[in-house]
């Protein structure tokens, strides 16, 4: 998210800016602002809703151990509001944003006619090679598909959104794909699996799963988990590892049919350039560590202690960080508070939006920490078959394509 003052819409404003406390360490960042307030009232009077407004700073918080709940969400942003480097442009014709600022897309539509020519296509079972999606698989996919117009076209938008400046993560809208194929048929995740294809190799780490791995919901876990009904906090995929997923990705077969659980992200490099240089220094150091190692396949060896940056290639490369550290892992006073103010910056600048059927979110681990807000509450009341799922996918950059920047 761009580093700029930005404000509450001015239908949310539950208490005087002046009287609303800030945590610790973040500045007053509820001034008002009058561009995000045009900009959600004429996509409002534009798409017919309220509820589906931006998502800005004004969401929940995390201080101290503390999470206030957000007073928006942002479901669903509309298909031609645009992620840039300044922020969001609603029109891809506005002449107060570079060119650069407008083709950087963020929610990728399908072209009808290449959902057409996808729904027809009968892609073949893929092969793997030590967890690893086979090459004659990718190459066949590729082949198959290169031949449907508009494919191409499409993949490269998603790998622009994912590694040119200001980009990092992308949603890959199959919805439609999905309606008509089915998100349990074989044939709808070969799509899938292709699209990823495109972006790196496909890999599993765990070699007991298969190439996805089902993220469930399971009321008796641990709520923070992943497959908890909890807040799922700022974190990269195998932190603790030497070389951990390039591109983490999350497709979804169910949201939440009560409604909660949206989709949180924050662009990790913006977040730590926030910080004073004391901070960023201890960020720096091989003082931290969290999770644990075990029965891993493609992702190197355990790192324990690992450093939060990467000194000498600060802007770059992975953003070791999980906000659950905090509360789960021993961190001398300073190291801590260092990880916190990081923490606090992360939410500061997080976007946050809903996943619905078919949606394809892939991150770039290098750039982007994820997370999800918590479900609704009553999951006890939802049977296990109709509550959220989503399938999880990692990818490994390729060795010529050299890290995922």
């Amino acid at each position: 998210m761009p580093d700029e003052e930005v404000g509450w819409p001015r239908h949310h404003v539950p208490l005087k800016p002046e009287r609303r406390p800030a945590a610790k360490g973040l500045k007053n960042r509820y001034a008002a602002n009058a561009s995000i307030h045009e900009l959600a009232e004429e996509i409002g009077r534009s798409y017919g809703f309220v509820h589906r407004t931006l998502a800005v700073a004004s969401g929940a918080f995390w201080s101290r151990g503390v999470r206030a709940k957000p007073l928006i969400a942002c479901p669903v942003v509309p298909n031609d509001v645009r992620r840039s480097t300044t922020g969001w442009s609603r029109r891809p014709d506005d002449p107060a944003k570079t060119p650069k600022d407008r083709e950087l897309r963020v929610f990728i539509d399908i072209p009808s006619e290449l959902e057409a020519a996808l729904i027809d296509l009968p892609l073949p079972p893929w092969r793997t090679d030590d967890s690893f999606l086979a090459t004659s698989t990718m190459e066949r996919y590729r082949t198959d598909l290169t031949a449907i117009p508009q494919f191409e076209e499409t993949t490269a938008t998603l790998r622009h959104a994912l590694t040119r400046e200001g980009g990092g993560y992308a949603v890959l809208r199959l919805g439609n794909l999905a309606k008509e194929l089915g998100t349990d048929n074989d044939r709808f995740l070969r799509i899938a699996t292709s699209f990823a294809a495109e972006v790196a190799v496909p890999f599993s780490p765990f070699p007991r799963w298969p190439l996805w791995k089902d993220i469930g919901v399971k009321v008796e876990k641990d709520p923070g988990k992943s497959s908890g009904i909890g807040y799922n906090a700022f974190h990269m995929d195998l932190v603790n590892a030497t070389l951990p997923p390039d591109f983490t990705t999350l497709l979804c077969v169910r949201p939440d049919p009560l409604g909660g659980g949206p989709s949180i992200l924050s662009d990790a490099h913006a977040a730590a350039a926030r910080l004073s240089e004391d901070c960023q220094a201890l960020l720096t150091e091989s003082a931290y560590h969290y999770g644990t190692f075990f029965d891993l396949f493609g992702v190197g060896e355990e790192y324990k202690p690992f450093p939060i940056l990467d000194g000498s290639n600060l802007g770059k490369g992975f953003v070791r960080f999980s906000a659950k550290m905090l509360e789960r892992s021993k961190l001398c006073p300073e190291h801590a508070e260092a990880a916190r103010e990081l923490a606090d910056e992360l939410v500061r600048g997080q976007v946050s939006f809903m996943l619905q059927p078919g949606d394809y979110l892939v991150v770039n681990q290098r750039r982007f920490l994820h997370g999800r807000e918590a479900l609704h509450s009553g999951q006890e009341t939802v049977p296990v078959a109709d509550r959220r799922l989503l399938i999880q996918l990692f990818l490994r950059a390729k060795a010529d394509d050299g890290p995922a920047m």
